[in-house]
């Protein structure tokens, strides 16, 4: 995340807007990015009943929106982040989030903001909501915000399964947690019938198998820590035996987390429609704010690092 040059705020102006904005601030501003704020006007040009498609000087009317809509932007981050290099932009486009990804690509943007409101039922599974979708596709990290106003970030945590893209997401974790000066929770799931190879060994030897894949989480963990440099974070290890994003959410429920930080794989196609991935579970389901971090997030954060380290 230290490497992260451009944010983008995205908004339907909704009362969730206000909350993710407040985030996406404190991203600008304590990573020294530009902020994008966008706004997404649906044109409905295809859809021969749509009333708009009728009108004469239908373009006239939507340039006219996407100057209201600037306005509005312009608004909302008035007299707020004056040391940071805003933009704001209204587009139109048939799709919101074909129009959202388009800009991401377009203008290399390193993390998205926007708010959700945790769709859920027969129309979720139909349709799926816009941050869902953005999870899903967007090439770069997701910051998800619910409506609930949060009033300190002090809890945040990285669920780990020891794969090589959550590890290093646990070194982001370490990042962000020092910026935003709260404790870092590290949860590791041990999940039936799928275990890492730090304690297949444990396995094979028999019933003390649980009590020793423990005892190499800890090892391991504290190795991470060690290795990403996270002398003087407050750190707290929790291991659970269930099921991944079920135990995800209880875990932040029940100890008041204010922030969760989660690699994802990007899952896609008929497994990703039948089960979905735990990512996007949590996205879903968590009652705060969630950070998905995909690879190329990770990749760039790590040669950076490097780079710092060799230099």
């Amino acid at each position: 995340m230290s490497t992260i040059k451009k944010t983008l705020f995205t908004t339907d102006f909704s009362p969730c807007a206000q909350q993710a904005l407040n985030h996406a601030l404190f991203l600008a501003e304590n990573y020294n990015t530009e902020l994008h704020l966008v706004h997404v006007i649906q044109t409905h040009r295809n859809d021969m009943i749509e009333p708009m498609a009728q009108v004469a000087n239908a373009e006239e009317v939507y340039k006219q929106l996407q100057k209201n809509a600037v306005s509005r932007l312009q608004d909302m981050v008035e007299g707020k982040g004056d040391a940071i290099n805003i933009h704001c932009e209204a587009l139109c486009g048939v799709n919101v989030v074909e129009s959202i990804i388009e800009y991401i690509t377009a203008n290399d943007i390193d993390v998205v903001v926007l708010g959700t409101h945790g769709r859920q039922g027969i129309n979720r599974f139909i349709m799926g909501s816009v941050a869902e979708k953005i999870v899903r596709i967007a090439p770069c990290s997701v910051l998800t915000v619910r409506c609930e106003e949060v009033a300190a970030l002090e809890n945040i945590l990285i669920p780990i399964d020891f794969s090589e893209y959550s590890n290093k997401a646990l070194r982001v974790a370490v990042d962000v947690a020092s910026r935003y000066n709260a404790a870092l929770h590290i949860l590791h799931v041990i999940e039936k019938h799928s275990y890492p190879a730090i304690y297949k060994e444990s396995v094979r030897r028999g019933k003390d198998w649980i009590h020793d894949a423990k005892a190499r989480t800890k090892e391991e963990v504290e190795r991470l820590l060690k290795e990403y440099s996270a002398d003087g974070l407050t750190t707290k290890l929790h291991i659970t035996e269930g099921h991944p994003s079920r135990d995800i959410i209880t875990f932040t429920r029940e100890n008041k987390v204010d922030l969760i930080i989660v690699a994802t794989h990007g899952l896609r196609g008929l497994n990703y429609l039948l089960m979905g991935s735990v990512a996007e579970k949590v996205v879903r389901f968590a009652d705060c704010p969630v950070i998905t971090v995909k690879s190329k997030s990770i990749i760039q954060y790590l040669e950076e690092q490097t780079k710092q380290q060799t230099a």
